[in-house]
């Protein structure tokens, strides 16, 4: 399972710290490209339930999840190979659709997981290790990719063929992480607890709904991803365009983000067993404020590197409590349909952040990307008050049994 996090995020790594500056080869335009970025959350509404639904329901000879992940990693892998040798905006919109449909089915694959194959007392242990693979991922891509991407540019002189050294790796990658470890996933067939409704448009949300929590949980989800989307989505161009660090300087100071949530991951997963996770989320929000203040204020990269360390150690609270608590409120031969209807939540907080944010900055503050941490910044405080309503029961019920004995 770490191995898909890491190889999956490995591709989403490329595609939001180098994607973005191949697309400013072609336009300077902040909300066309965030409209081209926002192709992958887009997708993700009609990629995920259909895979999240057709794998609760079919059974191949290589298991349910592994199929679809053997299938689009090397679809994703070509699109990585050929982005470098685009010469049109349109061949990149096209290689982009692509791409990102296929990581989309990817991410419906494995998202179920973590429900469907642990049991509930070791899941935040799991999340914290897949978590590392996740992080790993994006160090490789900061600290490693990106300035190998400068120094493959001064040796060519120019932007020919820009980027390929690290989109070549991020095919290899795909293909080995993803492709061929879904071979020994070793699903196991699981049958639903009870007899399914047929399933409607109409049955399909109330099966969501029907859980109350998980209704809460989606909005927080999707303001997470709107304030970090916020973020993730322009930091390069922030740091490249405004800043003028090079390639190499913006990975190297970044990098610190994934870096300090590699450094976190397990130490919270641990303590997550006894933290009532509904603080741990505010915790992270609270932090990511204190993130939009110092990226605001950054002038070096050293600065820079004091905001990734923020970010990372919100990201690290925010992913593992909300992901475990999630979990407890899936129900058993729907945790694929309602895991991939959670990511719709991510998926429209990421589709506006994108869009949203690009047309801010670039029809409302001229082309100014610092404007990226104040709507951050507003969009955690929003996120506080949303969580004030979620419950973490597995605490309280844990917290009910102590003081009873």
């Amino acid at each position: 399972m770490t191995t898909f996090w890491f190889g999956v995020h490995f591709a989403e790594a490329v595609s939001v710290n180098l994607l973005p500056l191949t697309l400013y080869l072609f336009t300077e335009n902040a909300f066309y490209i965030g409209l081209i970025l926002a192709i992958n959350p887009m997708f993700g509404f009609v990629a995920q339930p259909i895979v999240g639904v057709l794998s609760d329901r079919t059974w191949t000879r290589v298991g349910r999840r592994a199929f679809y992940l053997i299938v689009a990693a090397p679809i994703v892998a070509v699109t990585e190979i050929a982005m470098p040798f685009t010469t049109a905006l349109w061949l990149v919109v096209v290689l982009v659709i692509v791409m990102q449909f296929f990581v989309d089915v990817m991410a419906a694959a494995y998202h179920p997981m973590l429900a469907e194959m642990i049991p509930p007392r070791q899941r935040s242990m799991v999340a914290g290790i897949n978590k590392c693979g996740v992080e790993l991922a994006w160090i490789i891509v900061l600290f490693v990719g990106m300035p190998w991407v400068t120094l493959y540019r001064e040796q060519q002189g120019g932007d020919t063929f820009y980027g390929l050294p690290l989109y070549f790796l991020a095919a290899g990658v795909l293909l080995v992480f993803v492709m061929l470890a879904a071979f020994f996933l070793k699903e196991k067939r699981l049958d639903p607890l009870r007899p399914r409704a047929p399933l409607t448009p109409r049955q399909y949300i109330r099966d969501f709904v029907d859980q109350p929590m998980l209704l809460k949980l989606g909005f927080v989800n999707l303001l997470r991803s709107l304030q970090r989307t916020a973020i993730t989505g322009y930091v390069a161009l922030y740091a490249t365009k405004m800043l003028l660090f090079e390639e190499g300087e913006f990975g190297q100071s970044w990098g610190y983000m994934p870096f300090i949530a590699l450094v976190f991951a397990l130490p919270v997963a641990f303590a997550m067993n006894r933290l009532n996770r509904q603080m741990a989320m505010i915790l992270s929000f609270v932090v990511m404020i204190v993130c939009c203040v110092v990226g605001y204020l950054t002038e070096t990269p050293g600065m820079l590197l004091v905001a990734a360390i923020c970010f990372g150690l919100a990201d690290i609270l925010v992913d593992i409590a909300h992901k475990t608590l999630c979990t407890d409120f899936y129900v058993q031969g729907m945790i694929g349909q309602q895991s991939t209807t959670m990511n719709i939540f991510y998926g429209v907080g990421r589709t506006i952040g994108l869009v949203m944010v690009g047309a801010t900055i670039n029809y409302v503050f001229e082309g100014d990307y610092s404007v990226i941490w104040s709507i951050s910044g507003v969009l955690s405080i929003v996120g506080i008050l949303v969580l004030l309503r979620v419950r973490d029961v597995r605490h309280e019920d844990r917290s009910l049994a102590r003081a009873a004995a």
